[in-house]
């Protein structure tokens, strides 16, 4: 077999079409929701999404504050709280009641959580006590080497939670609009167009599902994309004298004709559906297709990688997080403990 003939193998790392199993519905439901607060105006805009997809979904809502001590013990052996924690986190806690029913929504005592820690470790601890199935956190969207070393609270939350996240940002397009009842009111979810990126693995194949669940229920049209690495080609001896462009536009059609596959299949779902392959960076590639074709929410599968490659490089997903316009709901493939995801 010629490297050629071994292309769409080799190019995608992609698995075979026997792997993307669409045959039958999810049956998994989000029945609870984790909204992390600290009172902020970044923080309450998650508030603002979780409380019309509690609604939607039928879906028990939690709010959670951390109390994050994050000081030097000398410093602390010098310096005691003037407050102590039990009074603090008594006030977090009505301040929680309060804000969720200053937007509409009135929660029992035990649906508002006080938590020590750091936050995005205390949030995933709290998710995996309560069995949540989303959390919907905020993030300010910070750039620069800082950022990248040490992430933000919301990329940590991706990297760590056992759960689906929805990530949405202060300044991004939005598919919650304010309803009628005015400020006090939950908002109204106007979710039109969905993109979810396919490698044709069984990974992504958890992200595509949570994407028609969506598109199902919002009736919204949804974009399964795929972007050929143009990288892939490099880093093969075999490939070396081969003309990369005819490589590449190869991959892309084999790429075209498995995504039209998909798109056939999902049809009988009642949906509005197309298939989109594309050259480039994937991560690029995702967040410009979304910019450009005004895509209201993107749904995209993690593998849940680790380590230091992991820290210094990130995922596909963590940049998508951090540069996409739009919402960006991050399905882990894995629960922690080897059970798959619920979201």
């Amino acid at each position: 077999m010629s490297p050629k003939d071994d292309l769409p193998a080799r190019a995608g790392r992609r698995k075979t079409a026997r792997s993307v199993r669409l045959g039958r519905r999810d049956s998994s439901k989000i029945g609870s929701i984790l909204v992390p607060l600290d009172f902020s105006r970044t923080s309450i805009k998650a508030l603002k999404y979780a409380l019309p997809l509690s609604e939607r979904f039928g879906a028990e809502l939690h709010l959670a504050y951390a109390l994050d001590y994050d000081y030097a013990m000398s410093t602390l052996s010098v310096m005691p709280l003037a407050i102590p924690e039990a009074d603090l986190a008594c006030r977090a806690k009505r301040r929680l009641e309060d804000t969720a029913q200053k937007h509409g929504s009135v929660l029992a005592a035990e649906n508002c959580h006080v938590a020590k820690g750091r936050p995005y470790h205390a949030i995933c601890e709290l998710a995996r006590k309560l069995k949540t199935d989303l959390i919907v956190t905020a993030t300010h969207g910070h750039t620069g080497l800082r950022h990248v070393f040490l992430g933000s609270t919301a990329e940590r939350i991706v990297q760590h939670a056992p759960c689906g996240v929805l990530v949405v940002r202060e300044h991004e397009r939005d598919f919650v609009r304010a309803s009628e009842g005015g400020a006090n009111s939950s908002g109204v979810l106007q979710l039109q167009k969905i993109l979810v990126p396919v490698d044709f693995s069984d990974c992504s194949t958890v992200g595509l599902e949570s994407a028609v669940r969506f598109a199902q229920l919002w009736n919204a049209q949804l974009v399964a994309f795929n972007c050929v690495p143009l990288q892939t080609f490099a880093i093969y001896a075999e490939y070396a004298g081969l003309d990369r462009i005819a490589l590449a536009n190869n991959a892309q059609q084999t790429a075209a004709k498995q995504l039209h596959g998909i798109v056939s299949r999902l049809e009988t779902r009642d949906i509005s559906v197309k298939g989109v392959a594309e050259l480039g960076l994937p991560a690029q590639a995702i967040c410009d297709y979304a910019r450009n074709h005004e895509v209201d929410l993107i749904v995209i599968a993690t593998h849940g990688s680790t380590g230091l490659n992991h820290v210094l490089l990130g995922s596909t997903a963590e940049h998508v997080v951090r540069h996409a316009h739009c919402p960006v709901l991050v399905v882990p493939s894995w629960r922690r403990g080897g059970k798959h995801a619920k979201l």
